[in-house]
């Protein structure tokens, strides 16, 4: 059994399986018979006790199972993308997410402002109000990372572009009041001319990771 266990998993590992073949070399100089050993490792064999060649190698062919990172059985990254206002949709993506890399899922979004996710395009709430602008936006951010699992305890990194950089402050004040007790991840804060839309102040875009289920 322990044979064909080995054959199994070495047959879809063909890295393992050249693990394998030199660890048998070297297991053969150990266990080969004593004419054919080194004398030094003759005496070696006398002082500890004897681990069989297949044991050794089930040990090696666990480990490397251990090591890999787990992937779909084609080995294909995954990508999938989503819409979740009427408006972006066939103009761009709202969200990306990536699985099939290791256990891990990313998901990416494109950068959230202050246009009405139930409006027409070009539709912006809260004209000249930076703070009601981040509120919002982040408002909607945490309903599509919802969309896929995620929350702001998930975010690894956040980007800001501001059309006017006197609002830090009030963007700080956004973020404590967005964020509560989760920590703040890595930050650019980006000062621009203007974004999409002339009313919109404040853009904001995050990259979450989860682990795939």
């Amino acid at each position: 059994m322990e044979r064909n266990a080995i054959r199994e998993i070495c047959a879809s590992h063909p890295a393992t399986a050249r693990r394998l073949r030199i660890a048998g070399n070297a297991a053969m100089i150990r266990n080969g018979p004593p004419h054919r050993r080194p004398r030094n490792i003759i005496r070696s064999r006398l002082r500890r006790p004897a681990v069989t060649i297949l044991r050794t190698l089930a040990l090696i062919c666990a480990l490397a199972l251990l090591a890999a990172p787990a992937q779909a059985q084609d080995g294909k990254i995954k990508i999938e993308k989503f819409n979740h206002s009427e408006w972006t949709k066939g103009i761009f993506s709202e969200a990306v997410v990536v699985t099939n890399v290791g256990n891990a899922k990313f998901v990416y979004l494109a950068g959230v402002g202050a246009e009405d996710e139930n409006g027409k395009r070009g539709d912006v709430r809260h004209h000249g109000n930076f703070f009601e602008q981040c509120k919002y936006s982040y408002d909607k951010i945490k309903r599509v990372l919802g969309h896929h699992g995620a929350t702001l305890a998930d975010v690894v990194k956040v980007t800001t572009y501001i059309t006017d950089l006197r609002h830090r402050l009030t963007m700080g004040k956004c973020i404590g009041e967005s964020w509560g007790g989760v920590q703040f991840p890595v930050h650019t804060l980006i000062g621009v001319s203007a974004l999409a839309f002339p009313e919109m102040i404040v853009e904001v875009d995050v990259t979450a990771i989860v682990s795939a289920k």
